[in-house]
């Protein structure tokens, strides 16, 4: 098992144009991760959501069948899930409401800058199916 907190910065937060955004990758384990995120929440919420996701970056170049079985702690919300080929993002659509995220007291920004703590304890890894 592998336990690790990650803090990821997402720099000029209020300069992301489009309706998602990659985080820059980070290690965790043998895996490459990244953070996609939704400052505007995703297509199944209503606006005024903010939601957030964790990918296995590297997932095209793994096998065909590897898994990976993960909990995921982000700002006292946690899923338990298995990552895959046909399943490497997993998260929170309502991860938090936006007036939330953009409340200063709560730190989740500061200086234009997003601040996310990741905890991710990986489980299980099945490299390959016999």
């Amino acid at each position: 098992m592998t336990l690790t907190l990650e803090i990821v910065f997402v720099h000029n937060f209020s300069a992301i144009t489009k309706n998602y955004h990659f985080s820059d990758e980070f290690i965790i384990g043998e895996r490459k991760w990244s953070l996609l995120l939704y400052p505007k929440g995703d297509a199944r919420v209503k606006r005024g959501s903010f939601s957030l996701y964790l990918k296995v970056a590297d997932s095209p170049k793994l096998p065909l069948n590897w898994k990976l079985y993960a909990t995921i702690k982000q700002h006292e919300k946690e899923v338990s899930s298995w990552f895959s080929a046909s399943m490497n993002i997993w998260g929170f659509s309502n991860f938090i409401c936006s007036s939330d995220l953009n409340d200063k007291s709560k730190g989740f920004i500061m200086y234009n800058t997003l601040i996310v703590e990741v905890e991710i304890l990986v489980m299980s890894v099945i490299k390959k199916f016999t």
